[in-house]
């Protein structure tokens, strides 16, 4: 099997801990398609996980919950659910000067129920801007009814997305994710900014490719002449059937793959929302492990725990490694899924 490059402390994929988090996984993942405007946050606190919920539907989300042993809180605040967090971001990123910038993303903060703008630059005249000065940034929290919150990072730390496709195999100069299917049609699934389409994929002839709407970094690339078989690869001559999905959530742990790093893994830091580069393409609903263990070609690479897939690696940074959370796939015309079987 390929060398696990985490520096981290050894965790193994089939620990009490890792299995308690699938669970958790799971319940959410129910909760969401029951209560997708309730739910404001999720996490694994450690040693549970938590669901932080609207006040008004804390009752019927903990009576759903509790089934599944998750502990739930009530919001303070009717706060801006989940299932809405990328729309206010990409409202207020647009607003957004990216002049002398290396990067601007704009995340949703639960727990301050503000949008926190994040900009990337050495320019230390960046420092007096203020989201107060924009009337349309203003307005934009109004009328969702949040805070602005601004911060400067050096450019240095600024995530780079790092196309160069698998499952595993080599897709041009990125990595495949998933198999997938689209209707009776099957494919593989990576990022949708790996643009360059090979002619064949691990021998298999390319045909048209679908990207997913609302800037999420998800691409389906239809396949034909083989027989598409539910696993990707994790090293030299190591596999791995995938027979579930999951729901990212803070503070779980995950594995990865990619074509040039190899297998790795690292723990869920946090939800990062949207986030726009230097050539203005922006993409949402980010998250970011803690530990930067992936590294250029390896975009578009699976993201998963045990027989589980949670996510397409998206890019990097100094400060950790930033994938988009598979459930977003079904979003792609066509109905395209995770092929489980």
């Amino acid at each position: 099997m390929a060398q696990d490059i985490y520096a981290g402390a050894p965790y193994s994929e089939y620990s009490a801990e890792s299995r308690a988090q699938e669970e958790f996984t799971v319940a959410i993942g129910e909760v969401l398609d029951r209560y997708p405007r309730d739910v404001i946050d999720h996490y694994w606190d450690g040693k549970a996980g938590v669901l932080v919920v609207k006040p008004e539907s804390a009752l019927a989300v903990r009576i759903h919950a509790i089934k599944s042993a998750v502990k739930v809180l009530a919001s303070s605040s009717t706060s801006v659910p989940v299932s809405q967090r990328a729309e206010i971001e990409s409202e207020v990123l647009d607003e957004v000067d990216m002049t002398g910038t290396a990067g601007v993303s704009a995340r949703f903060d639960s727990t301050t129920n503000s949008v926190v703008i994040t900009v990337w630059s050495d320019d230390k005249s960046t420092t007096a801007r203020s989201p107060a000065e924009s009337a349309v940034l203003n307005g934009i929290a109004q009328k969702w009814s949040v805070g602005l919150r601004y911060e400067v990072r050096p450019a240095a730390e600024a995530p780079r997305t790092e196309a160069d496709t698998r499952g595993g195999e080599a897709y041009q100069g990125c990595t495949g994710g998933f198999m997938g299917t689209r209707g009776s049609a099957y494919g593989i699934i990576t990022a949708a900014h790996c643009t360059a389409k090979p002619a064949k994929y691990n021998g298999d002839t390319t045909g048209a490719t679908y990207v997913a709407p609302g800037n999420r970094d998800l691409r389906f690339t239809a396949l034909s002449g083989g027989t598409p078989r539910n696993r990707i690869k994790i090293g030299a001559s190591s596999f791995r059937t995938i027979t579930q999905t999951g729901v990212v959530s803070s503070g779980i742990t995950l594995y990865k793959y990619g074509k040039e790093s190899g297998l790795g893994h690292s723990v869920v830091e946090s939800y990062v929302g949207c986030h726009t580069y230097p050539d203005q393409k922006k993409w949402c609903n980010l998250w970011r492990v803690k530990d930067q263990v992936t590294t250029v070609g390896d975009s578009g690479g699976p993201w998963f725990v045990n027989n589980r897939a949670y996510g397409i690696h998206h890019a990097s940074s100094a400060n950790g490694s930033l994938l988009t959370p598979i459930a977003y796939v079904a979003t792609i015309s066509g109905t395209v899924k995770v092929k489980t079987s």
